[in-house]
């Protein structure tokens, strides 16, 4: 399995279609390098080539060409998507969109026609509170009946992260490392560390604890931060419908058409 992350570029208006285009042909270029698709008339050849690459370079990857079963796609709705357009100073500047269903539908579509395999959504959910998680959830796998009935290929769906998460943002971050390693829980209960801490820290009410800032609501169980400082899995309402739609079967997933939805495309 060969796995991307889903980025589309849509241009604002017609004079930013080309580099819109350039934009999202990034997003294959992985996957196109290891199956040997990139060469001379590739949309990427130059810059390829001006980014460090060599003509031996691109030779070899056609000549090692890997085959792929199925190509994994991670599609985000709030950062897969972009509009390309100008900012006060006539500079192209690229702004994250809300892409939903129907950005997971373009991208699902278009990995499974520029490939000509099965697709999967390897990852998808939304950073955001219980009802917008629940929403997309509903949105996301309510899809997955009408892209195959397209003729899209795709045979599976994974909700990412299962819990919530430390969010990435912690490697470039200002604050003390010591409140990173503190969110991982101690492995025993320290009261004078944590007291410590607290007063160190200046913080006065549980409330205050900097340490939730960092956490990326995504789960379908959420983290709750405990006095001790470790984190409680409680599972939101999302467990219970994603439970009913593994439990459901090929009934959630509909039958396969026959549209031109993977019809195969591979030249780049």
């Amino acid at each position: 399995m060969s796995v991307d992350a889903a980025g589309e570029a849509v241009p604002a208006a017609p004079q930013f279609a080309e580099i819109a285009a350039l934009t999202t042909a990034r997003t294959f270029i992985a996957t196109d390098l290891v199956r040997g698709l990139v060469d001379s008339k590739h949309l990427l050849y130059r810059w390829l080539l001006q980014h460090g690459m060599t003509d031996l370079d691109l030779a070899w990857h056609t000549e090692h060409a890997a085959p792929i079963d199925i190509v994994g796609v991670n599609y985000y709705p709030e950062s897969s998507v972009s509009r390309l357009h100008a900012d006060n100073n006539g500079e192209v500047i690229s702004q994250r969109i809300w892409g939903g269903p129907e950005g997971l539908r373009r991208a699902l579509s278009a990995f499974a026609a520029r490939y000509d395999r099965p697709v999967m959504v390897t990852e998808t959910s939304t950073n955001g509170t219980v009802a917008l998680r629940h929403e997309w959830l509903l949105e996301s796998v309510a899809l997955i009946p009408q892209v195959r009935a397209e003729g899209v290929p795709l045979i599976g769906y994974t909700w990412w992260p299962l819990f919530d998460l430390i969010d990435w943002s912690y490697r470039h971050g200002a604050r003390p490392i010591e409140e990173f390693i503190t969110r991982l829980g101690p492995a025993t209960l320290d009261l004078d560390q944590i007291a410590a801490l607290v007063k160190v820290m200046q913080w006065h009410t549980l409330e205050q604890l900097p340490l939730q800032a960092y956490l990326a609501r995504m789960g379908l169980y959420e983290l709750q931060m405990q006095f001790d400082g470790t984190f409680a899995r409680v599972p939101s309402l999302l467990v219970d419908i994603y439970t009913q739609v593994i439990a459901a079967g090929a009934g959630a997933v509909g039958e396969m058409g026959t549209g031109a939805g993977a019809s195969a495309s591979t030249g780049g």
